[in-house]
């Protein structure tokens, strides 16, 4: 399966820098995780497989926006329009940002947005049959900095969603 595949890059990631990776697919406005591994020392957000977090507040929902084909990612955002109006003119400038990250580097970066100690860097994953999950590193904001993210987990977190791409091509395994 696809979190077999990417448990043991998740894990690397995970023990390197001591804090959650996780892998989620879509449930409604929310990402559900379906695979997380912790670093022996992470001491943030400690969810578990099963666990939703929301598309609009989180760097893992930008990815997976980021990723989805154009027609079902403008239905999504108008669904999130008409979830919270009150806080859509913020979205849209982080999703913007988002994307630019996206597209420059492959990941993007979250400080606080989810929750106010926490930072979090997302990236996605297309599978060859159309498929769409994302991945998020996230910890503390006094351990994952956003310098550490830009200068060493962002960068190994789009290196490790290239390389389970790769590893899917030549395997091909279902979810």
């Amino acid at each position: 399966s696809l979190t077999r595949v990417a448990r043991p890059h998740m894990q690397e990631l995970a023990n390197h820098a001591n804090i959650s990776v996780a892998l989620g697919n879509r449930d409604r406005l929310n990402l559900a995780y379906l695979e997380l591994a912790h670093g022996s020392a992470t001491v943030s957000l400690r969810l578990e497989v099963g666990a939703r977090i929301p598309i609009a507040r989180s760097a893992m929902g930008m990815a997976y926006l980021h990723a989805l084909p154009e027609s079902e990612r403008d239905f999504l955002v108008e669904a999130i329009e008409k979830h919270d109006k009150a806080d859509f003119p913020k979205f849209k400038k982080r999703l913007a940002t988002a994307f630019k990250e996206l597209d420059a580097h492959g990941y993007c970066v979250s400080l606080g947005t989810y929750e106010r100690t926490v930072n979090g860097v997302g990236a996605a994953l297309k599978t060859r049959d159309g498929g769409v999950y994302a991945f998020n590193c996230s910890g503390p904001s006094f351990h994952l900095t956003e310098e550490m993210i830009r200068s060493d987990v962002g960068p190994r977190l789009a290196v490790m969603v290239s390389r389970i791409e790769a590893e899917l091509l030549v395997h091909p395994v279902r979810v």
